[in-house]
């Protein structure tokens, strides 16, 4: 019932970043508290979260898989995780292009 009211969003943000924070060890930005990072295998993972979406990103795919794996346990159980890889993505109505080495492109 409380799906898609602003408690709901603030609700699942708290228990989402405490997750993140107290059990997988990411730190939240201080200027974005939407973005989180940690310094994995030497190199940063970001996390950035708008109500239940989230864009995660590191230089290695099996990082990526691991969080991914952590977040399916916790919240995948009833419904399962919606999981978008490679080079092309839509992320709340942009389109972001990473086909050129060292650059991404944006469309909206």
């Amino acid at each position: 019932a409380l799906y898609g009211t602003v408690d709901a969003a603030k609700l699942f943000y708290d228990n989402l970043t405490s997750f993140l924070v107290d059990e997988l060890k990411f730190k939240k930005n201080r200027y974005d508290a939407c973005v989180l990072n940690k310094t994995i295998n030497g190199t940063q993972c970001t996390i950035m979260i708008h109500v239940d979406d989230l864009k995660i990103s590191h230089v290695e795919e099996s990082v990526v898989t691991k969080v991914i794996e952590s977040l399916s346990k916790r919240y995948g159980e009833l419904i399962p995780l919606t999981i978008n890889r490679g080079k092309l993505h839509d992320y709340l109505g942009m389109s972001f292009d990473y086909t050129k080495d060292n650059q991404v492109t944006v469309h909206m």
